[in-house]
């Protein structure tokens, strides 16, 4: 074993560690004095469900919101086109509200035409393709207003728009969209 390798060889460290959230509960203790959290930080369980030791991480709660403001409002009518190439044709009159997210920041371009936000509780499709750093919302008939705050993330695990939900969508793991959520992203801790 690599632990017994090192200190035969006249190393003793002084923290030992194998394991990462999942590792916490399913390891042997024994040889280890210390864990990486990783996904656990963030409030999320990567057990499965039916995994025997799934119920000693069930307390973990989503802890990460990702929200942001409209920054342009477009009104369209039936059969006017929005994003690249046109890809998204209107087929009633509709309100369009432009967010400052994109694939650069870690909205990823398979959530184009799939994902939702949610605005005053209520979820609203993206539209079109996702852009670098902007994505089209169809609000509808909803009024809305310039620099209205919109939930890109929600906490809550069933709605539309949780990591859980994004991810499946993306066709990848939780853990790749949180790590994908770029560094200039402005965080508030509270």
């Amino acid at each position: 074993m690599a632990i017994e390798k090192i200190t035969n060889h006249g190393f003793n460290p002084k923290y030992i560690h194998l394991d990462a959230t999942a590792g916490s509960v399913v390891t042997n203790k024994k040889l280890t004095n210390a864990i990486r959290l990783g996904i656990g930080l963030y409030g999320y369980n990567p057990l499965p469900s039916d995994h025997p030791k799934y119920a000693k991480l069930k307390h973990l709660k989503p802890a990460l919101a990702f929200n942001t403001k409209i920054v342009n409002v477009i009104r369209l009518s039936k059969g006017e086109k929005v994003s690249y190439n046109g890809i998204f044709t209107a087929k009633k009159d509709t309100t369009i509200g432009v967010l400052p997210v994109g694939y650069f920041d870690f909205y990823d371009r398979k959530l184009s035409d799939q994902a939702h936000v949610t605005y005053q509780n209520q979820a609203y499709p993206i539209v079109g393709k996702i852009c670098m750093n902007m994505c089209m919302v169809d609000f509808g008939q909803t009024p809305i207003s310039l620099y209205d705050e919109v939930e890109i993330i929600s906490v809550q695990p069933n709605k539309p728009n949780s990591i859980n939900q994004l991810s499946e969508l993306a066709e990848t793991i939780s853990y790749e969209t949180l790590v994908k959520i770029n560094q200039s992203t402005r965080r508030k801790i509270v």
